[in-house]
């Protein structure tokens, strides 16, 4: 989860995707499914968030496979309002040992604006990895 989290908030999509297997998918909200490390790294390059929360609510892990559950916060920037919401990880643990987010799923938390219409989530935010 460090480095996702350090990856993002430096801006960093090349660190980002190479978290992520080979055939990783990625459910961003509001977005079709992205197939793929490669597909992945495009959606990253286009920004990520910096200031990113993670606070894991449950890890779970059985064999070569874990997920991770959790809440994420991202504070207000220039041109975004503060997001928060939900994260699922699925990871799957590399035959040399190191672990790769196989699925990686948010979404934000329905918050409100002033007039009481749901806001729109940040797709370019998002949560956590190894």
């Amino acid at each position: 989860m460090h480095r996702y989290v350090v990856a993002s908030n430096q801006g960093d999509a090349a660190a980002l995707t190479a978290l992520y297997e080979e055939d990783a998918i990625l459910l961003p909200p509001d977005h079709e499914p992205i197939r793929g490390r490669e597909a992945i790294g495009d959606f990253w390059a286009e920004g990520t968030d910096t200031g990113l929360e993670l606070d894991t609510l449950r890890l779970e892990v059985g064999g070569d496979t874990a997920y991770l559950i959790g809440r994420y916060r991202l504070p207000p920037t220039d041109q975004e309002e503060a997001d928060s919401g939900q994260y699922v990880l699925c990871l799957k643990q590399q035959p040399d040992g190191v672990w790769k987010v196989a699925a990686d799923i948010w979404n934000g938390s329905g918050a409100s604006d002033e007039r009481g219409d749901a806001r729109e989530p940040r797709i370019s935010s998002r949560p956590a990895a190894p």
